[in-house]
């Protein structure tokens, strides 16, 4: 999980998203991720409350396309200092990653509101994960073992290499997941 703290043009509110990497789609190369978005009362001293607030909030992604929601409130709501409030969350279903797996992504937020501050921001990073795992060869006190190959996770299976290993006085009869094969 990352945590982006954006600012805001008053002192008494800041502004807090955690983005969280739900899932990944190896099949697609993309994940599913959620962005919470919080507004947070700052340690300046002033109003602990919101009254009356319909806060509109953007949430942009890098590959996707943004989203918005509305955080409406018709009731006091008390704030203390250094605490957050959780206006809301949305998710992004297919952030695309890059061919190799990875990716980084911009995650940006913005709002506006019928309460001061009139609005904010919060922009940072987040490497999204593809878990992957290496494949190697034990030539078994031979010389000449392929190269150790890299895979995801649920990626189509790996080509077993062509290149076969030699020893004195022994046949290559093929490869095996255990070194003690006969």
């Amino acid at each position: 999980m990352a945590t982006i703290t954006g600012s805001t043009a008053s002192a008494y509110w800041t502004h807090k998203l955690e983005v969280i990497e739900n899932s990944v789609d190896a099949t697609n190369n993309t994940s599913s991720v959620t962005v919470d978005v919080y507004i947070g009362r700052g340690a300046t001293a002033g109003a602990s409350y919101m009254h009356g607030a319909n806060i509109s909030v953007t949430i942009g992604m890098t590959g996707c396309t943004s989203q918005t929601f509305t955080y409406k409130n018709s009731n006091r709501v008390d704030v203390a200092q250094g605490a957050w409030l959780k206006l809301g969350s949305v998710t992004f279903a297919s952030v695309p990653h890059d061919s190799n797996g990875a990716k980084t992504v911009t995650v940006t937020s913005s709002f506006t509101n019928t309460i001061s501050p009139a609005s904010g921001s919060a922009s940072g990073t987040m490497a999204l994960t593809r878990s992957s795992f290496a494949v190697s060869y034990n030539a078994n006190g031979g010389s000449g073992a392929p190269a150790a190959i890299s895979r995801y996770e649920d990626s189509p299976a790996a080509t077993i290499p062509t290149t076969q290993p030699t020893r004195t006085n022994y046949t290559f009869l093929g490869w095996s997941t255990s070194s003690t094969a006969t």
